[in-house]
């Protein structure tokens, strides 16, 4: 049952740089590949969510100035 999985996840590298008959898919390599990529969608998906939010603020001071002194 987990053979079919286990041979899937080791094909899952998302880091290739060398042809596929130079390499050898491990399991580490599909771990860091998935980990990276929930990291990825996370930080995405969180600095969309302040981009989107609408913060507004508003300030009061005195003009000092306005009186000629």
């Amino acid at each position: 049952m987990f053979g079919g999985v286990k041979g899937k996840l080791r094909q899952l590298d998302i880091y290739r740089k060398l042809p596929a008959d130079l390499t050898e898919p491990t399991m580490s390599g599909a771990l860091v590949s998935i980990v990276s990529t929930i990291i990825m969608v996370f930080l995405f998906m969180t600095e969309m969510q302040a981009y989107i939010e609408i913060d507004t603020s508003s300030e009061m001071f005195v003009d000092i100035n306005r009186g000629g002194e």
